[in-house]
């Protein structure tokens, strides 16, 4: 895996044999993370570089905990995130978090996690900038030759 690595670097994580390479070697990665004196990061990186790929490190947490990590982080947005926005819809705390609610679109096309954030930041008088980069959407249109 080192040597795929060295060729195709974190693009060599979307090979479907590396996923069963990196769950056939589980038991190798986990006595390596666990070995005692601790290795270091760098270690870690350097032995099993795909460990450190997001694919294959939800893989790792999935095979470790028999927990979807992307599942239980929407399940939890979803459950936790409607009760704070509840919460600051009735008792907003500041001006920034009243101006938040007024562009949060109640009928659900707004996405619940982004704004949770922005509102736990607001509420903590936290500049968003130093987190979230906002954007503006942006319509592309195909042209096609006439």
């Amino acid at each position: 895996m080192k040597e795929l690595y060295a060729r195709e670097g974190p693009a060599g994580a979307d090979r479907g044999h590396l996923t069963q390479l990196m769950e056939a070697t589980y038991y190798l990665q986990r006595k390596a993370i666990n070995a005692s004196p601790a290795p270091s990061v760098v270690e870690l990186r350097s032995g099993w570089p795909y460990l450190f790929t997001q694919k294959e490190l939800y893989n790792h947490f999935k095979l470790l905990t028999d927990i979807s990590i992307l599942e239980k982080m929407d399940e939890t947005v979803e459950d936790r995130g409607k009760m704070i926005v509840q919460f600051f819809w009735q008792k907003p705390t500041n001006e920034e978090v009243t101006q938040i609610l007024s562009r949060f679109d109640v009928t659900g096309s707004t996405i619940l996690g982004p704004c949770v954030v922005l509102l736990l930041m607001a509420h903590f008088k936290e500049k968003s900038d130093a987190l979230i980069l906002q954007v503006e959407k942006v319509v592309c249109i195909k042209v096609t030759p006439t």
